[in-house]
C-alpha cells in the first residue's frame, strides 16, 4: 500500500511518473546545468543591502509569519523586491557604474495565484489496481496537475511592440505560458505557511518546473527551420538539456529554498524532468536576507537578459526567412483545460 501522508504519497506519484527532486544520478549527468544556475545566481550587483534593508524585511517576515500563504507572500516580495533595483551600465576594465532600473520598464510580468495556459503539464498516469487511493491524493493537490504559481515570472507582452512580425510568431508558437501578455515564463514561487510544510511547495515547483522546461522547448523548436531539425532531439544515451532549464522557489515562514528544473533525455527520446537544489535561505541571519535578494534579482535579470535575446534572436532568424510554426504548441485555449481532481487546492 502506497504511504499515506499525502505529501510523501504525491512525492511518490511525482516520481513514478518520472519527475524527479535531487536525484543524485542526474545531478552528475546535469552538473553543467546546475553549475550554470549557480553562476547565474552569483552574478554581481550594485545593491547595497547591509543592515537596514535586511532587517526591514525581516520584521515584514516577522509581523505577517502567521498569516495566510497569499498575505505573507504579498507582502515579503513586495518588500524584497519593489519596483526596481539596481543594475550596471558599464562593465570596461572591471570599473562598473550602476543605475535604479524599474522592473516594468524592462518587461518584466508578474502573475499572481494565475493558472498556466495549454496543455504542456505533464500527464501522471496512475498505478493499476490502486486508483481509488492515487484519485484522492490528486484531489488534495490539484495544482499539481494543473499548476498555478503563487508567483510566476515571465517577459511582458509590451517587449514586442516595436516588433510586431516577432510577437505575431511568438503568438503562432504560443509562448504565452503565464497568460496572454507573459511570455518565456521562467520562474515560479511556490508558498506554504504554518499549516502546511515547504516540502508541499516543492512538490508543485516539480510540475511547475517540468511545465515551464517543455513550454520553452516546444517555444524553440517551433523557431528551428524544417521538420528534421524540428525533431533531431533524439540522442544516443542521456543527455541534458542545456538550453531550456527554468528556476523554481519554495518559501515557508522561517526559510526559502532556491532550484534549477530541466529535462533530461534518454535515448530514444524518452524526457525525464528534474529540480535540483540550489540554496536555502534562513531569515534569521540578515546575510541570508541580503543573498536572498541578491540571488532572485539575478534570476530576474537574466529572465528578461539573455534568456528573452536568445529566443530573439531564434524568433528574428525566423522572421528574416519568413518561417512560421508548422503546427501549432501548447498555448493559450480558447476554454479552460478540464481540471483533475476536486477543490480549489494550494
Amino acid at each position: 500500500m502506497p504511504e499515506t501522508n499525502s505529501v510523501v504519497a504525491m512525492r511518490n506519484l511525482l516520481d513514478m511518473n518520472h519527475i524527479y527532486i535531487d536525484k543524485e544520478l542526474a545531478r552528475e549527468q546535469g552538473k553543467a546545468i546546475i553549475t550554470g544556475a549557480g553562476k547565474i545566481l552569483d552574478g554581481k550587483r550594485g545593491s547595497d543591502w547591509s543592515g537596514s534593508k535586511a532587517g526591514r524585511i525581516q520584521r515584514v517576515i516577522r509581523y505577517n509569519k502567521d498569516q495566510n500563504e497569499a498575505t505573507f507572500i504579498n507582502q515579503v516580495f513586495n518588500a524584497l523586491l519593489g519596483f526596481e533595483r539596481t543594475v550596471p551600465v558599464d562593465d570596461i576594465d572591471a570599473n562598473r557604474d550602476y543605475i535604479d532600473a524599474a522592473w516594468d520598464k524592462d518587461f518584466l510580468r508578474s502573475k499572481w495565484d494565475t493558472e498556466f495556459v495549454g496543455d504542456g503539464p505533464p500527464k501522471l498516469t496512475i498505478p493499476e489496481g490502486e486508483e481509488k487511493f492515487w484519485k484522492g491524493i490528486l484531489a488534495l493537490f490539484p495544482r499539481i496537475t494543473n499548476p498555478k504559481p503563487d508567483i510566476s515570472y515571465s517577459v511582458d507582452s509590451t517587449a514586442y511592440d516595436e516588433r510586431l512580425k516577432v510577437k505575431m510568431l511568438l503568438d503562432a508558437a504560443r509562448c504565452q505560458l503565464g497568460g496572454r501578455e507573459c511570455y518565456h515564463t521562467f520562474f515560479a514561487v511556490e508558498c506554504k505557511c504554518i499549516n502546511s510544510s515547504i516540502q508541499a511547495a516543492e512538490n508543485q515547483d516539480m510540475t511547475d518546473g517540468a511545465t515551464m522546461c517543455e513550454q520553452s522547448r516546444r517555444c524553440r523548436r517551433a523557431f528551428k527551420t524544417g521538420n528534421k531539425e524540428r525533431s533531431s532531439h533524439s540522442v544516443t544515451e542521456p543527455t541534458p538539456d542545456k538550453e531550456n532549464f527554468v528556476f523554481t522557489m519554495a518559501v515557508a515562514p522561517d526559510q526559502a529554498k532556491i532550484y534549477v528544473n530541466w529535462i533530461l533525455v534518454h535515448p530514444p527520446a524518452i524526457d525525464t524532468f528534474h529540480m535540483h537544489h540550489l540554496r536555502t535561505y534562513m531569515y534569521n541571519d540578515e546575510d541570508q536576507i541580503t543573498a536572498l535578494h541578491h540571488d532572485i534579482d539575478n534570476i530576474l535579470d537574466w529572465g528578461i537578459g539573455k534568456r528573452k535575446e536568445a529566443f530573439d534572436t531564434l524568433a528574428e532568424e525566423c522572421v528574416l526567412k519568413g518561417i512560421l510554426p508548422e503546427e501549432p504548441l501548447p498555448g493559450p485555449p480558447n476554454a479552460k483545460r478540464q481540471k483533475t481532481g476536486s477543490g480549489s487546492g494550494s
